[in-house]
């Protein structure tokens, strides 16, 4: 209700008005109670309502006995405690300072202060709350002004700037510093209306960029920095307003836009257009647009980077793995060079035995790839070929651990083969070890490889052991010293001899696999009925073992027993039983030769274990089933493969 309709009523109207402001104010104290949501409006209001009782009655000379106030006395039980201390204070959201500062609410707020009765009284709001000589009018009466001053300023930008009547009404509603600094170089005066502060910023010029900056989140204080890097106009089709919408289309708040354009100021140069045209690549590759700020933060796009990119597909490379890309590299987009340089790189790579599934899977491990000078990579490429590494073997090493080319020679790689080499691992050998785990040229020297071959020594691995330790299984030179500690004595309590082949084959199956989990897979076995002994024999024969669910060991023991009516000390003798698949070459083959033992077609002996097991696909098919044609369709039902019926001569 505005002032001048208030003042008009008649005494009797504005007591029943008075009576109904006051049910209101009651109900707010009651709702401040409640939750902390309702409780954080319900206070705003009041302390609103509150701010300008002093205010009202003065302009008004109405006199008004106020009754004892409830809001001091705290919550009630089973309320939130923490909206009993919540008065809001300058700081508040920008949704309450819009309540505070709108002339229209303003009045309706002053009409409300009249519940007094109902409302916290003046010494309950703290002194932090009001302006800073301690008036209540003076706050109330600086809050009005800079209502009135950014809703001139709304007019102006709307008027003379060119802008939506929404974009210039979420420009003036946010940017509270400006604003003020419109009011203190004013010197405005209380009666001050829209019409004198937007004719003060006609004559003397708004820059809207500085409004529309504080608006999405940016300190003032960074406005000279920032200024120069702005390429593009506010308003327009093209203009820096079109780009932020663009970001706020992909879930950016707009509270949160000047975090993304400060992260990559490069964005501050970008039309609209251009930078929908970066969301469209990006869509274009596959990439979810919750997805999209993350990368455009992030990566340096201006057209030539997107050309670039774009040779990528042209390249060959999918663009699930470009998308890859610049997730794993963001500033990947970021390539300083020209597109005829990038093209060398590519074909570099292809020239060095890799094909192009390789090509790309190198880019989709190591991004960075493509920003490393080609003589470096040539001369990584001429150390391998001095050291006798064939390009086929070289190129599985770069497909499967492209970060090799970061390696210095000098540093990393020669003083890792030399070490090797002095051990007695020759060429072939380093081949394997490069070849089976290549990131073993980033693992330190002195600080790692010396250590673990010191401590396989003093073990007992020396010599053409440690050798075939080494070239077996190089991963057991990365394990920490406590680990191999750890299994070494594990298999030493199992009864394996330090230092021998059964004892280097168990360790370098079991490397990834912990303590606890070899225990458990020897229980295991123990709980299946064979005894420590046939256990350890079983793992020595087929270390690989150790390596298989305890799950699928069971399954496997139980068919055995249960369908194929046999011993488990036949896994004993024919261990590599528990390494093959029950569905597709277990069963198949015990139904098969089940059907011919039943219909006296094959003999007893013939029917062992390592027959089911041992025998190649093409030669069990070629000596029990093509032979037979029942068993075709028996064998059939098992695997898919093709068998042909010997006819007949």
């Amino acid at each position: 209700m505005c002032r001048r309709a208030w003042s008009s009523l008649a005494p009797s109207e504005m007591n029943g008005y008075v009576k109904d402001l006051q049910t209101c104010g009651r109900f707010l104290l009651w709702a401040s109670r409640r939750t902390a949501s309702w409780g954080c409006f319900a206070a705003s209001c009041l302390f609103a309502v509150r701010r300008n009782t002093v205010a009202i009655k003065r302009e008004l000379n109405i006199a008004i006995s106020p009754a004892p106030c409830e809001w001091s006395k705290g919550p009630q039980p089973g309320a939130n405690r923490r909206v009993s201390s919540f008065l809001p204070s300058k700081s508040s959201s920008m949704y309450f300072r819009r309540i505070e500062i709108n002339p229209s609410v303003q009045m309706q707020v002053r009409a409300y202060a009249l519940a007094e009765g109902a409302l916290p009284k003046v010494a309950d709001v703290p002194p932090e709350d009001v302006c800073e000589d301690g008036s209540e009018a003076e706050y109330a009466k600086t809050s009005q002004l800079k209502g009135v001053a950014a809703d001139a300023l709304r007019h102006y930008l709307e008027k003379h700037k060119g802008l939506a009547r929404k974009d210039a009404e979420v420009i003036s509603t946010n940017c509270p510093v400006y604003v003020e600094k419109i009011v203190t170089a004013m010197g405005v005066e209380l009666e001050t209306d829209e019409m004198v502060i937007e004719n003060w910023l006609e004559k003397k010029g708004v820059n809207e960029l500085e409004p529309f900056l504080e608006s999405i989140g940016m300190d003032p204080k960074k406005l000279n920095d920032v200024m120069p890097l702005v390429q593009v106009a506010l308003v327009g089709e093209q203009g820096l307003l079109k780009s932020t919408e663009v970001l706020e289309s992909l879930g950016v708040p707009r509270r949160g836009i000047w975090e993304v354009l400060e992260r990559n100021k490069q964005l501050l140069t970008l039309t609209a257009a251009e930078m929908q045209a970066i969301v469209d690549f990006l869509q274009g590759l596959g990439v979810k647009r919750k997805d999209m700020a993350g990368l455009i933060e992030n990566s340096f796009f201006v057209t030539e980077n997107l050309a670039t990119l774009k040779l990528l597909e042209k390249s060959g490379i999918q663009k699930h793995v470009t998308a890859e890309i610049l997730k794993t590299d963001p500033h990947g987009a970021a390539i300083d060079m020209p597109v005829g340089n990038f093209r060398e790189r590519m074909d570099f790579l292809l020239a060095c035995g890799l094909s192009e599934s390789e090509v790309q899977q190198s880019l989709k491990l190591f991004p960075q790839l493509l920003h490393l000078r080609l003589e470096n990579l040539k001369r990584k490429i001429q150390f391998f070929d001095s050291i006798g590494l064939e390009r086929e073997k070289m190129a599985k090493i770069i497909a499967r651990w492209p970060l090799v080319f970061r390696q210095s020679v000098e540093r990393k790689l020669r003083p890792k083969i030399e070490m090797l080499q002095t051990l007695g691992v020759g060429r072939e050998g380093i081949a394997k070890i490069l070849t089976r785990y290549p990131e073993i040229t980033a693992v330190s020297l002195e600080d790692n490889l010396k250590q673990k071959v010191a401590f396989f020594e003093a073990n007992g691995l020396t010599g053409r052991r440690l050798v075939k330790l080494m070239t077996s299984h190089p991963r057991a030179l990365t394990l920490s010293l406590t680990d191999l500690n750890k299994k070494l004595e594990f298999f030493k309590q199992k009864g394996f001899v330090p230092g021998s082949v059964e004892m280097i084959r168990a360790l370098g199956v079991c490397i990834t696999i912990s303590t606890a989990s070899l225990e458990a897979r020897f229980l295991n076995l123990e709980s299946l009925g064979f005894s420590l002994e046939e256990s350890r024999e079983i793992v020595k024969q087929q270390p690989a073992i150790l390596t298989v669910s305890e799950k699928c060991i069971q399954d496997k023991v139980h068919y055995l027993v249960n369908h194929m009516e046999r011993s488990v000390v036949d896994i004993v003798k024919c261990p590599s039983y528990l390494l093959y698949s029950l569905e597709l070459r277990i069963k198949p083959r015990h139904r098969v030769l089940s059907m011919l033992k039943s219909e006296g077609l094959l003999r007893e002996e013939a029917y062992s274990l390592n027959t089911i097991m041992i025998m190649s696909e093409k030669r069990f098919v070629e000596r029990f089933v093509v032979q037979y044609p029942l068993a075709v369709a028996v064998y059939k039902r098992g695997v898919t493969v093709s068998v042909e019926v010997k006819k007949p001569d």
